[in-house]
């Protein structure tokens, strides 16, 4: 919904966010409107409403919540749950669904006044980050991404929580790369003891085309009809 916070066409939004892609240079809408205005909250009607679980939940006729924050990785995913459960804002009838993010992103404990997640390629160049630049490699990142989502599974005895994978082929994508077979292993392994508590497997995340081209916003994110249809599939095939 990045268009309606700059008050500009999804055409015109993705043009300026690929220039931005291209030569990092932001436009002045994208650096001033945007920046300026763009401020996710937790109760963002705007972004609340217009998410798949928003759209699910309409569907359901359920109250939800939205504590889904732009930029988090599974890490702070999990901190953020085991957090709120253990303060008595998660409770074990609630339904807690998880959108599962790319493996890229780590968690840097860094800052003391908030959790900061790191994309492993913007990692600072620097002495300061060092250890984290050494340990951003493919087999890292996958062993402690599949642990996580052990932890996460593990959550079904406090909650009822499901997963729902964000991107296709996480599995395939994540394990082309490595070198150690017994990451690769270890992360067949877990995906296979988690995967009665995914939602919808990966070939129901195919975008919207339009002449054969698949929609989606500039910075790779799916659109709001991918959000809707995303909705629909897990409505008509999932019993909760």
């Amino acid at each position: 919904m990045d268009h309606v916070v700059m008050g500009v066409s999804f055409e015109e939004c993705n043009r300026q966010k690929l220039n931005y892609l291209t030569d990092g240079k932001p436009s002045a809408v994208l650096s001033g409107k945007f920046r300026k205005d763009f401020n996710i909250k937790l109760d963002d009607p705007l972004h609340k409403n217009n998410s798949w679980v928003g759209q699910l939940a309409k569907l359901l006729n359920l109250e939800f919540e939205n504590r889904a924050m732009n930029g988090t990785g599974l890490d702070e995913q999990y901190l953020k749950i085991h957090n709120d459960y253990n303060r008595g804002l998660i409770l074990k009838d609630d339904l807690v669904l998880i959108g599962l993010t790319s493996l890229d992103r780590m968690i840097d404990f860094r800052s003391k006044e908030k959790i900061t997640t790191l994309m492993s390629r913007n990692i600072p160049d620097e002495v300061s980050s060092k250890l984290l630049l050494d340990i951003a490699n493919d087999d890292y990142l996958v062993f402690q991404y599949f642990k996580t989502l052990i932890l996460l599974n593990s959550f079904n005895s406090k909650m009822q929580l499901k997963m729902q994978p964000m991107t296709i082929t996480i599995l395939d994508k994540c394990l082309i790369h490595l070198n150690n077979p017994h990451t690769k292993q270890f992360a067949k392994d877990v995906w296979n003891s988690i995967i009665d508590n995914v939602l919808l497997p990966e070939e129901f995340l195919k975008r919207p085309e339009v002449n054969g081209v698949q929609i989606e916003c500039g910075f790779h994110h799916p659109p709001l009809e991918s959000h809707i249809e995303l909705a629909e599939k897990i409505y008509n095939q999932i019993k909760f």
